[in-house]
């Protein structure tokens, strides 16, 4: 795994808890959670984490892993890099003058 996927998933980590628990907050107890007693913010976690887990397995199964997908690159990033691209090429162009 190179360094950018790691740090992209370090960036995203935070994000994705925090999206976990507006969704814990806005959803209803469905019956199901109630039938297996998920009163405490641990058990839902705990439940949470298996869920993921067992979705994880399922796409693996398909042979789908979320480490092989492509990592999108920011507009801004890509904007920035071809604008310092293009600078150098320019320098180049004038150099060979």
């Amino acid at each position: 795994m190179d360094f950018g996927r790691i740090l992209f998933w370090i960036r995203l980590a935070p994000v994705l808890l925090v999206l976990g628990q507006i969704w814990l907050l806005l959803t209803p107890m469905p019956k199901e959670a109630k039938k297996n007693n998920l009163s405490g913010e641990t058990a839902i976690i705990g439940e949470h984490v298996k869920n993921n887990k067992d979705v994880r397995d399922l796409l693996g199964k398909s042979g789908i892993r979320s480490e092989a997908l492509p990592l999108e690159e920011d507009i801004k990033k890509l904007q920035r890099r071809l604008k310092s691209e293009g600078k150098k090429i320019a320098k180049d162009v004038k150099k060979i003058k």
